[in-house]
């Protein structure tokens, strides 16, 4: 191996690093922005429902029922939003202290400094692959999030369309 082949290597693993790190913070980003438009739209929904009740208006069982469905798909869409956001320890642990402990040995500190190199590559493309794990397991909570967040906003369209055209 050239002796500047590990420079190279080292520099592709940070950034592959940096680039999980970035990929965490947008998918707990997007979970919070579900949470926050599912709130707002049950708030609405809501609102809507104390007017209606104000109002006495009659709805009809189909449109209670799609009405309530929906109501249920922004319930689970906030439910996944908070899963992207809750702490995978696990995942998202730095390099094992027993790993650390192994490498400051006496007889670690007097090797190459190629060898040195090649064991914190070691260390991160451990990290990495953890971090990859945890961050598949938010992008799959991401997915069902917006997946219950449009069958709430297609329930309640049909809802609402029941409500508007039994009258």
């Amino acid at each position: 191996m050239d002796e500047g082949a590990h420079d190279v290597y080292a520099a592709m693993i940070s950034d592959a690093l940096g680039r999980e790190y970035d990929r965490k913070q947008s998918l707990e980003q997007r979970g919070l922005a579900v949470i926050t438009t599912a709130g707002t739209l049950v708030s609405l929904i809501f609102g809507f429902a104390v007017f209606a009740g104000a109002k006495a208006i009659h709805l009809p069982l189909a449109a209670k029922v799609l009405l309530g469905l929906g109501l249920a798909a922004f319930l689970l869409a906030a439910v996944f939003g908070l899963q992207i956001n809750r702490p995978l320890g696990s995942y998202y642990a730095p390099v094992a202290v027993k790993d650390l402990r192994e490498a400051v040995k006496p007889g670690n500190w007097t090797g190459e400094p190629v060898e040195a190199a090649r064991q914190i590559a070691v260390f991160q493309v451990s990290e990495l692959d953890s971090w990859r794990n945890g961050n598949g397991i938010k992008a799959n909570a991401l997915h069902r999030a917006v997946a219950a967040e449009t069958a709430g906003v297609a329930l309640i369209t049909a809802g609402i369309l029941a409500l508007i055209f039994s009258s």
